[in-house]
């Protein structure tokens, strides 16, 4: 049971009143037993999660998030389950961080920041030290302006626990360096103006040195605004949509050509883009240098979806496009503020577009009353399982979880890193995770997915098998080149 200074007394009685089950050891109070780091991409971090939940004890579950954003890091403590030869009951601590404002012994200027699968290549390498939640009984186990610096804010009936913890008070955020990197591409394509100046370009040496394991295959879309949405529909759909915009059937679609002028550049209003829509500028919400979201949309949509891979960025040369550094375009740090800059646009009228995953607003057929975006088809595809399966949608990237070949940790953080990446990358795990509401959107079911060397799902077998041999790689096991087309048939 927990220890009533942190769950008070009356909340406990509530909890047992309703039989909600107590988990018998607490993160605030007690040290774990095996602490590892993971670090990089926030398109991953619910797969990553899902995977820590399938090492833990039923019941025993606590997860902890900062405060002020509640995406940025994330720390697990649990009783283990499956650990062999670790045994089961080992108290365990994943601290996993998608943001930070350290690199390395360098705190950043007011501003600044490095987040995303950037952090999950070259800090691993080099064993930078970056931002994580340190709860611990030392730090988050005391009182700040008395109250508890982890609050218990777990949803009535949950067998799982949530803590919410004040971040401002020192200590609560400290340094530490990660053990595993998740990123959305190979960590080879995190170089040139992919790599941020505070993260700094990726080796040849460096990759060297790391164990590189092929990871699921993450579906981007390119939402725009709710009020371009609904200018796309009467479009697009005259008369037919007006009454019910949220009907699958009524999922607007752009053509690859289109977002290509969008992001590059060579449209700068929307009737250049789509004509008969008014002549309002287009406005742009991106990602930010070393984002692997970004850097998917870098290479898939200037190319046309892979069609010329010359205009492909990293997988060239050249710079970006001038588009994604100008005036009437916003940069977003995570994807939590990429979902904010999108709605204070259609609060603001504008027509804007923007890169996320799929799940990242709605549930269930009918989105309404959800956040003011919506995702669209492109070129005829949604971004979904079954269409990525099928080879008509083909915005999306394979990632990759990285760690150190020789000086990982020890042998048990070794074993819990390796058991995080194989239930990371188990069809079965994927599955479970995918079942959230958030992922059945009005067009469509959208779920991370796990290339397969034979099996190509279809229909409702993507639900619980959510496997395609789409792939970025000549095998399954084979590290992904993201920076060629993605297909079904190598030879």
């Amino acid at each position: 049971m927990r220890k009533s200074n942190f769950a008070l007394a009356a909340s406990v009685a509530t909890a047992l009143a309703s039989g909600q089950a107590m988990a018998t050891n607490n993160g605030l109070t007690n040290n774990p037993d095996v602490t590892v780091y993971l670090s990089g991409s926030s398109a991953q971090s619910s797969n990553i999660a899902n995977a820590v939940k399938s090492l833990c004890q039923t019941g025993t579950l606590e997860t902890y998030q900062p405060k002020s954003s509640n995406g940025n890091q994330k720390t697990y403590y649990c009783l283990s389950s499956g650990l062999n030869p670790i045994a089961d009951g080992t108290k365990i601590e994943v601290r996993a961080t998608y943001y930070t404002t350290v690199v390395g012994k360098t705190v950043f200027p007011a501003g600044q920041s490095a987040s995303g699968s950037v952090i999950g290549a070259g800090p691993v390498a080099r064993k930078n030290e970056l931002q994580f939640l340190a709860v611990s009984p030392a730090i988050a186990g005391n009182t700040s302006a008395g109250a508890p610096i982890c609050q218990d804010v777990t949803a009535a009936g949950s067998t799982n626990y949530t803590f919410t913890c004040d971040d401002t008070v020192p200590g609560v955020l400290a340094p530490y360096v990660p053990q595993l990197g998740i990123t959305d591409l190979a960590p080879q394509w995190f170089v040139l103006e992919n790599a941020p100046a505070e993260a700094g370009t990726i080796s040849s040496s460096e990759i060297a040195k790391l164990t590189v394991t092929p990871g699921t295959i993450q579906i981007f879309n390119t939402p725009v605004t709710q009020v371009l949405r609904d200018a796309l529909q009467d479009i697009q759909f005259p008369g037919q949509c007006t009454a019910n915009r949220e009907l699958a059937s009524c999922t607007p679609n752009l053509t690859s050509d289109q977002l290509a002028k969008v992001f590059t550049g060579a449209a700068t209003t929307w009737d250049q883009v789509v004509p008969g829509l008014q002549n309002k500028p287009v406005k742009i919400v991106r990602r930010e240098i070393g984002s692997g979201t970004q850097a998917t949309l870098n290479i898939a949509v200037p190319s046309k979806m892979y069609t010329d891979l010359t205009k492909a960025y990293p997988c060239t040369a050249g710079a970006q496009p001038p588009i994604l550094n100008s005036a009437n375009v916003s940069v977003a740090g995570t994807g939590g503020l990429m979902q904010s800059g999108l709605t204070s646009a259609n609060t603001a009228g504008d027509w804007a577009i923007g890169i996320l995953a799929p799940s990242a607003n709605g549930a269930g057929p009918d989105a309404s009353g959800t956040s003011p975006y919506r995702f669209v088809k492109i070129d005829g595809g949604a971004p979904t399982m079954n269409d990525t399966a099928a080879g008509k949608y083909k915005f999306f990237s394979q990632g990759t979880l990285q760690r150190l070949t020789t000086g990982a940790g020890t042998a048990n953080e070794v074993i819990l890193i390796d058991k995080i990446v194989a239930k990371a990358t188990d069809p079965a795990i994927i599955a479970s995770g995918n079942t959230s509401g958030a992922y059945k959107q009005s067009f469509g079911n959208w779920g991370y997915m796990l290339p397969s060397a034979t099996t190509n799902c279809s229909g409702t077998s993507c639900d619980t098998n959510p496997v395609t041999t789409q792939r970025f790689a000549k095998a399954a096991e084979s590290a992904p080149n993201n920076c060629v087309a993605p297909t079904a048939n190598w030879p």
